[in-house]
């Protein structure tokens, strides 16, 4: 999927960026520069960034970060695991897409994004078997530090 930046196209929202699916910005009337789409001023229409969205381009409104750091240097062994996941969240009812992510100065430091069409659907599928299956993956003899173990759970502003 193509993605443009776009300012300030959230109602009640005064400055910022934010990307759109490109599609959106293709069904509308608005210039676009390079990358930028340049939008209507604030006195003109603005149009509803999610309006024309269709279920093939589904907009989460939830969030969760998990956050875990590698104590015992498996680091790649973890890589891998993600890697090659069996892929069971994708399926589940409001999944939307997972990331998971390192800082750079950090690589012992995992972060696992998944993004919801809303929090109920992450709720369901954090207590079904199939979450507790999709951990089946992880490398034998991992051990994290626990006191910086965590879950967070995030309303999406913009994507």
């Amino acid at each position: 999927m193509r993605w443009w930046l776009g300012a300030r196209h959230l109602p009640r929202q005064n400055s910022g960026d934010c990307l759109v699916p490109a599609a959106y910005w293709e069904n509308h009337e608005v210039a676009r520069s390079g990358h930028v789409t340049q939008l209507p001023s604030k006195s003109g229409p603005r149009p509803d960034p999610a309006a024309d969205l269709t279920a093939s381009n589904v907009v989460s409104a939830f969030a969760v970060r998990s956050r875990f750091v590698i104590a015992n240097g498996m680091i790649e062994e973890v890589r891998a695991a993600f890697r090659s996941r069996p892929h069971l969240v994708d399926t589940a009812p409001g999944f939307v897409k997972m990331a998971v992510l390192s800082p750079v100065d950090r690589p012992e430091e995992i972060w696992l994004m998944t993004y919801w069409a809303d929090r109920q659907s992450y709720v369901d599928w954090h207590g079904s078997h199939m979450y507790r299956d999709s951990h089946a993956g992880i490398p034998k003899g991992l051990k994290l530090i626990g006191a910086e173990t965590e879950i967070r759970q995030l309303d999406v502003v913009c994507t």
